[in-house]
Order: C-alpha cells, then structure tokens, then sequence
C-alpha cells in the first residue's frame, strides 16, 4: 500500500511508513484492504456470481428436499393414510365380517380419504392414495354385498323375504336397514323391486345396480366420489372419474350384461371406448394406462362377440340390422392405428365378402379371436 503523507509504496500493511516514518492511520489501511477486496471481485466477479447463485440454489434444494421429505414423512406416518394404504386384506376372513362392519369400514375410508385429499401431501402421492382408495371400496363393497345377497335378492328362492321385499317399508337385517323401491308392471300386472336404498349405516359412496332377474348387487357411487372428491385430486384421476360417472349414468343402475345381452345401446358402448382412447392420449403415463387397454379391448370384443346383437336371439344365419350398425360405428369413431381395431375390421370384411351371412370362415374367426384374447365367456 501507499503512505498517505509521502505517497511512497510501504510495501505492507503495518502501522508505520518505512519512508517518512509517520504512523499510518487505521481508516488508510482499512480503506485499502477494501479496495483491493474489490478490485479482485470485479476481476472475477462472473466466478463470483456463478458461485454465489450455485449456493443460494443448491441452499434452496435442500430446503425443499428437507421440507418436501417433511412433509411425505409426516404423511405417510399420519393414522389416516395408514388406514388407506396399509389394509391387509388377506388378515380378513370375508365371512368373519358382517355387512354392517363392511358398511362402517367403507365410511372410515371415506372420512380418512377425504381428510388426505385436504392436506398438503404432494399430488402424486393423493394419486396413488386414491387408487389404492378406490380399491379398498371395492373390496369391502364386495364384502358387504356376499354378506347381504343371500336376503336383498331372495325373489323366488325365499317367501318370506321375498314379501318382504315386495311390501316396499324399511326393512333390517344384521344391523343394516334398506328400503326396497317397489314398481307396478301394467304389462304383467305385478309388483316387482325397482331399486334399493341403503337407509342405515348410511353410505353415500356405496348405491345398488339391477343385475336382471331381481338380482340386485351393491356398486361403487362414482357420482359421489367425483363431487366429494375430484377437485382435490390431480387432473389425470379427475378426468378419469369423470369417464366413471358418464358410465354409470349410461347403465342408468343396471349392469352392463343382463339376461345374456348388453344393456346400452351400441352407440354408448363405441362412445366409452372412444372417451378411454383419448383419455390415454391425454394422459398416457396414467397408473391404470393397463387396466383402462384392457377395458378398451373388452367393451371392442362386443362388437363380434355378441351374438344377440350380432345375429340376434335366433340362430339367424344373417347379420341383423343392430349388429350392422355397431360394426359401422366402431370402424367409423375407434381409433384406427390399434391391433383390435385392425381384428375387427377384419371380422366385418369377412361379413361383407360373405353378404353379410354367418359362415364357417366367420365362425372360425370368431373361435381364433375368442381364445387369443380369453374371452369365451362373452359369447351367447
């Protein structure tokens, strides 16, 4: 440094100029340590700058991994999740648990799932809590439903319940009140059950689907599910419930096949698998991306499968109108890159060279499909 009195290079910071001999003042020395301090950072200042953001972000990384592996600690260890996610079905004896206790199972979950959905667990875990969520629903709603078949569909196989069941007033059975919904068929002129209402334990996420045949089996409420539910979750699951709700409304409470045929009219069936198409375009890393094929490939096998729909009740040997049509509308709306839609393009041009009669190239067709994609018990 220089000597404030004789301008002389002292040649270090001491307190005394080796020239003059004055003693140099501390705010000199201090002044100068800082400009040399300075004079190095604006040399390497890009270095600098580099360095300090490095720090400042990796200071923000771990706060976040600190934070964020908080925060899924705090959650995975939470009562409500364990209830969830850590049910182990293989320690129930199915028939060591009563409706009523498979009833009250399914509101736990219900209050336990919806506390989750409002709490700050990351989005993707609510994802993966939600479908193990809607496995848990189905399991005990199975449960609950081997538990009570025997007395809600005893038409014709036990008097007395069936009366009961016909005089429409709240009935209990094992702690479990249900409330039969009783029509009139001016056709026959006969009272049959139309529906049932779970009355208690109320269950709003559980309601009952019309399998034919007074047959009634209880079902996951989707549409409960979608309004409790859907605004928490990630957009991929809330699309596909929404899928889930449109489904149901089109059974409008019956299942899919009753009495050896589909219920919904052919255009519903095409318009599912289209929704389930474009819902993997949209979303095609969605965890159930291989369940939703399946169902894809399911609901397609329908359209060759059936033969109520495809050559009618009799053994028709020509193709009817309402087997045509599904045909048409499957070719014209399903996405065409697929390997079913290639399959049943081809089944059709089969038909079509054949003036659409049923024949043993057909037939053989039909057997091929049947056994490569295990589906033999859809035929009628």
């Amino acid at each position: 440094m220089k000597c404030p009195y004789c301008n002389e290079e002292t040649g270090n910071l001491s307190g005394k100029c080796p020239v003059c001999g004055e003693k140099i003042p501390l705010c000199a020395t201090l002044k100068e340590i800082f400009q040399q301090a300075f004079s190095k950072l604006k040399e390497n200042k890009k270095t600098v700058l580099i360095s300090v953001i490095s720090i400042i972000a990796a200071l923000i990384i771990i706060s976040g991994i600190i934070f964020g592996y908080g925060a899924i600690k705090e959650s995975i260890n939470s009562p409500v999740y364990k209830s969830i996610v850590e049910k182990d079905f293989d320690e129930f004896n199915e028939e060591e648990i009563s409706g009523k206790e498979a009833l009250n199972i399914i509101n736990e979950l219900n209050d336990d799932m919806f506390e989750l959905l409002k709490s700050k667990t990351f989005k993707s875990r609510k994802g993966r809590v939600f479908k193990t969520f809607l496995d848990d629903l189905s399991y005990y709603t199975d449960v609950y439903g081997d538990q009570t078949g025997e007395y809600v569909n005893g038409g014709g196989y036990d008097e007395n319940i069936y009366n009961d069941m016909m005089s429409g007033k709240i009935l209990s059975f094992d702690g479990i009140q249900i409330k039969p919904i009783v029509a009139f068929d001016k056709k026959y002129s006969v009272n049959y059950v139309e529906t049932i209402e779970l009355i208690s334990p109320k269950t709003p996420s559980i309601k009952y689907s019309y399998g034919g045949e007074d047959w009634f089996a209880p079902v996951i409420n989707y549409e409960y599910i979608k309004e409790e539910y859907s605004k928490y979750l990630p957009k991929d699951w809330s699309d596909y419930v929404d899928i889930l709700v449109k489904m149901d409304n089109d059974l409008n409470g019956n299942s899919l096949i009753n009495d050896g045929g589909i219920t919904v009219e052919p255009k519903v069936i095409v318009d599912w698998i289209v929704e389930y198409q474009e819902f993997l375009k949209k979303h095609p890393k969605f965890m159930l991306k291989d369940k939703i094929s399946d169902r894809i490939d399911f609901y397609s096998s329908f359209v060759l499968m059936t033969s109520y729909i495809t050559f009618g009740y009799e053994d028709v040997p020509k193709l009817q109108p309402e087997g045509k049509k599904f045909f048409e509308l499957y070719l014209e709306k399903a996405d065409k890159k697929t390997e079913m839609y290639k399959l049943i393009e081809r089944g059709y041009q089969i038909l079509k060279d054949n003036n659409y009669r049923k024949t043993r190239e057909y037939d053989d067709f039909l057997d091929e499909f049947s056994k490569d994609h295990n589906l033999e018990g859809l035929t009628t």
